[in-house]
């Protein structure tokens, strides 16, 4: 099962991230993925360079991001021997993934009817940013900002704040990878439309339950949480570490105050009920604060995890990549799965760099 989708052929008529997310889970399983990219630069990706990286690269660390595993070919939509061969890929392929800005599918002839036309039997999944008849350009930062996520994340002093990934595409990825495994199962060859906006407005989950249900538009309140307290809150501990707490029951809280043998607390009416506590989170916030202060992380981990309390230290990502927890993605060579992989050792990437083709008389 290490190659479950060996007999699969994608081809990935898309380009940025979601798509060429979903092209890559299928390649990482096993599939072959064809990536057809533009004569002039390739996928805009690969034009989207760290400070830190050479200019000249064709293979950017944004782009190996989404596209290891695949072949890259170079086809001009506007040359009718090139779509010619688009044709006989999309016939050769059992999934077709798009992503065309809005008109452009029609204009070439690579609508979700045309490539069943071509191929009935082909999977065709088609990422749209705000739905199938808008023509407004979205990447993934409009739609955090018109979703909702914006206006939620981030502090009061602060303003709203972007992630700090293109979580919105990433998520649509996993919408469509599970839409196209449904039909894999299914038979169904319905083509799949999935927008940003969709599944942004989708994962809002509680956020948006809690609004539709209570009236109450969401608050900027950091890293904590709407309806647990102390939950997402983050200390910093006498040793100069910052320590993050997600108490998500009662048990846990008298835990943590048998910890700083302040158990006293929950007889106060401000702590004695997570309500209580949600409602006077600012008073728990500095409360523990003081309490943190005179501890170490090292001291209050090593409590937290004798006693299943889920908190975590707060790394940066050169702690994180230095961590054993991440053992199980480690290569026998020493190398990580995924991005690690990619990143040290750029041969393992597929993708050709695009030829630059002189323009058409």
């Amino acid at each position: 099962m290490n190659n479950p989708f060996a007999s699969l052929k994608v081809l990935e008529l898309a380009s940025v991230l979601a798509g060429p997310l979903t092209g890559m889970f299928f390649a990482e399983l096993g599939a072959t993925v064809t990536k057809v990219e533009h004569p002039h630069g390739g996928d805009v990706t690969r034009g989207w360079h760290h400070p830190k990286e050479q200019e000249s690269t064709t293979t950017p660390a944004y782009f190996c991001s989404a596209n290891w595993g695949k072949q890259s070919v170079v086809l001009d939509f506007n040359d009718d021997e090139n779509m010619q061969r688009v044709q006989k890929l999309i016939c050769d392929s059992d999934i077709v993934l798009t992503s065309f800005k809005f008109g452009d599918a029609e204009k070439f002839r690579l609508s979700a009817g045309e490539i069943q036309r071509l191929n009935p039997q082909a999977i065709v999944a088609s990422v749209f940013g705000f739905s199938p008849t808008s023509s407004r350009v979205a990447y993934d930062a409009v739609i955090q900002a018109e979703s909702g996520f914006m206006s939620m994340n981030g502090t009061p002093q602060s303003g709203p704040v972007k992630m700090p990934v293109a979580l919105i595409d990433v998520l649509t990825s996993h919408h469509l990878r599970e839409a196209i495994l449904v039909q894999l199962i299914s038979g169904d060859r319905t083509p799949i439309q999935v927008s940003l906006l969709d599944v942004a407005v989708c994962s809002l989950v509680n956020q948006a339950s809690n609004y539709l249900m209570t009236g109450q538009v969401p608050s900027r309140l950091g890293t904590e949480h709407p309806n647990i307290c102390p939950y997402g809150m983050v200390f910093t501990t006498g040793n100069h570490e910052q320590v993050l707490l997600a108490c998500g029951s009662e048990r846990q809280v008298e835990l943590v105050l048998q910890f700083f043998k302040a158990t006293e607390l929950l007889k106060d009416a401000r702590c004695c009920t997570n309500a209580a506590r949600v409602s006077n989170r600012e008073w728990v916030r500095e409360t523990l604060q003081s309490l943190f202060a005179n501890t170490t992380s090292e001291e209050f981990m090593e409590f937290a995890l004798r006693n299943a309390i889920p908190a975590g230290q707060i790394r940066s990502l050169d702690q994180v990549f230095a961590s054993d927890g991440l053992e199980p993605l480690m290569l026998s060579n020493g190398q990580f799965k995924a991005v690690s992989t990619i990143a040290s050792n750029i041969s393992r990437v597929q993708v050709s760099p695009p030829p630059i083709l002189p323009a058409k008389d």
